[in-house]
């Protein structure tokens, strides 16, 4: 009995590999190019293999268990003590229960560490595939009606998606020569005096202005001089200078360069007071013209930056949204946000993705209704990024003054405000409020043990989780229970004398796809015991009933292989 155990798992790795090479074969020649798109061919074949592989891990054990102990010559020897007697039952099944143990600890990981990131590694490709493909028909639509610049951003997003496709990079360099081609030459800019970092002294900065003043340049002169007002206000030197420099500017007839000039530096005035009252915003537009003229000044790139930093507090920038486009994220999100006295709000989040740079959504709507039905307020937005606990909806674009608002479709918001709503749950918790996922195989255990009560809350039945949480427990104990009474099965099939049949070893092949049926009846039966017994006593009851059956087919399964092992000594 000392050499069984070791033959039943090497035996066990056998057809392990080749239960993932078959379903590796299966894999290729299911392969659907209609739904995947062929750049993610082989991560899709490999992904495809792996989910099945782990599907049939314990129908093919119970195979491999099957042929070890009924199959091979050398199943019916070793079976006696040392010392000539009939070894003890336990030394006859410790061993292989041990075996057993490790595997189904192996089983469990697999299922539960790594399918879940198959599942939604399954989801990601197909998401991907089809996004990737209305990207490359908005790119020939776009194209066809000469809309370059709106060909060559579709078509980056489809490289985004299918980096491989050497036709796609030819037909954007393409894209680029032509796009060159029809821009116009622009004409050359005079550019103004540059200007010192804002952290300056008042005296330095009104040495500059004196400087100016000197050379004539009263624009750049009278900048300085208010600069240095703004810091000192009752620095009469930066005052008189500043007057000077305003005189002088009424005296001379400008030409184009000093009105360029000067209104240069009267659009870093308006961005610099608009920056100190409050409104980041205008402040950042224009300073943002400014420096797509004059990226090298320093008061520009200071004052762009502190806009920058303002911003971020209450909001953020469209093309933000973008580099979360090739990610499926969290699809089709609804459920009840908030419920008090004064009326229930109900959210619905048509994408939401969570990356390093933070969690934002696509598509969001609110609807709020008091206790007799009535609708108390509607607003919809096309996007948001979570800060804090509060979705904030104050989407703007980078390069150019656009706003991507909410709208109050009707009512009003309680508090008064719309660009923020509360987030009542937690980013991990409205993975399990998608209407897109059908089953929770994508939901790891641990999570899945309290989100059941966490549906509930938010309006969802507890019920479907429940169930799949103890289908989950199950699996591993239905392995055990199998693998042991595979045992006793195959020790009832051993031949009687010398070497089976060749008619057995022509039946081998048949046996996963039996095991398999057997398995899936199990689970199938067992599901529906223990969905009756949750329903019925609920989940803690449920759980006990489950851990005792499992406890008592194990005892049973123990005691058939302890009659098929009395029977091979008693031979």
């Amino acid at each position: 009995m000392d050499n069984l155990p070791r033959r039943v798992l090497w035996l066990i790795v056998l057809f392990d590999l080749g239960a993932f090479a078959f379903s590796f074969v299966l894999a290729l020649i299911g392969f659907q190019s209609k739904e995947v798109l062929p750049a993610y061919y082989w991560r899709w074949i490999w992904n495809r293999a792996a989910m099945d592989f782990i599907q049939e891990m314990s129908p093919v054990q119970c195979t491999a268990i099957l042929v070890g102990d009924s199959i091979l010559p050398s199943a019916g020897r070793s079976r006696s003590s040392p010392r000539g007697g009939l070894a003890p039952f336990y030394r006859l099944v410790s061993s292989s229960l041990v075996t057993f143990l490790l595997l189904t600890l192996v089983f469990t990981g697999l299922s539960e560490g790594v399918d879940p990131l198959l599942n939604a590694n399954r989801d990601a490709i197909l998401y991907q595939s089809q996004l990737a493909r209305r990207f490359y028909a908005n790119y020939e639509s776009a194209y066809a009606k000469g809309e370059l610049q709106s060909a060559k951003y579709y078509l980056d997003f489809y490289r985004r998606l299918a980096p491989a496709d050497q036709a796609a990079r030819d037909k954007s360099d393409q894209l680029i020569i032509q796009i060159e081609r029809q821009r116009p030459n622009s004409a050359p800019v005079v550019r103004p005096s540059e200007g010192p970092l804002q952290n300056a002294s008042v005296a330095e900065l009104v040495r500059l202005a004196r400087e100016y003043l000197k050379r004539q340049d009263f624009a750049s002169a009278r900048y300085y001089a208010t600069l240095a007002t703004d810091v000192v206000p009752a620095d009469r030197e930066a005052a008189l200078v500043a007057s000077e420099a305003l005189a002088g500017l009424s005296r001379i007839t400008p030409n184009p360069a000093d009105r360029q000039r000067s209104y240069y530096f009267s659009l870093k005035a308006k961005g610099r007071e608009a920056l100190e009252e409050g409104d980041p915003k205008t402040a950042y537009y224009l300073f943002k013209s400014l420096a797509a003229e004059h990226p090298n000044d320093p008061d520009v790139v200071t004052y762009l930056k502190r806009t920058v930093e303002q911003l971020a507090e209450f909001s953020f920038f469209r093309d933000e949204i973008d580099r979360t486009v090739p990610y499926p994220g969290v699809r089709n999100v609804v459920y009840l946000n908030r419920s008090g006295p004064g009326g229930r709000e109900i959210l619905s989040i048509r994408k939401m993705v969570v990356v390093p740079e933070g969690t934002y959504f696509e598509g969001i709507e609110a609807l709020g209704f008091s206790t007799d039905g009535s609708v108390l307020y509607h607003l919809v937005a096309p996007y948001g990024k979570l800060m804090g606990s509060k979705i904030n909806m104050d989407c703007i674009g980078r390069e150019r003054a656009v706003s991507y608002l909410p709208t109050l479709v009707s009512g009003a918001l309680p508090g008064g405000g719309k660009d923020e709503l509360p987030l009542g749950t937690t980013v991990r918790g409205l993975a399990l409020f998608s209407t897109e996922r059908s089953d929770l195989a994508h939901v790891a255990l641990p999570q899945l043990w309290h989100a059941g009560d966490l549906l509930q809350q938010f309006g969802y039945l507890k019920a479907p989780v429940q169930i799949e949480l103890l289908r989950r427990i199950l699996f591993p104990f239905g392995m055990l229970i199998l693998s042991i009474a595979a045992i006793g099965v195959g020790w009832s099939l051993r031949a009687p004398v010398g070497r089976p049949r060749v008619l057995a070893y022509l039946l081998v092949p048949l046996f996963p796809f039996v095991i398999s049926l057997i398995t899936e009846l199990y689970f199938f039966v067992s599901k529906l015991l223990f969905g009756f017994a949750l329903l019925s006593f609920g989940q803690d009851i449920a759980l006990l009933i489950l851990l005792a059956v499992q406890f008592v087919l194990l005892f049973l399964a123990l005691v058939y292989v302890a009659g098929q092992s009395g029977e091979i000594l008693a031979e």
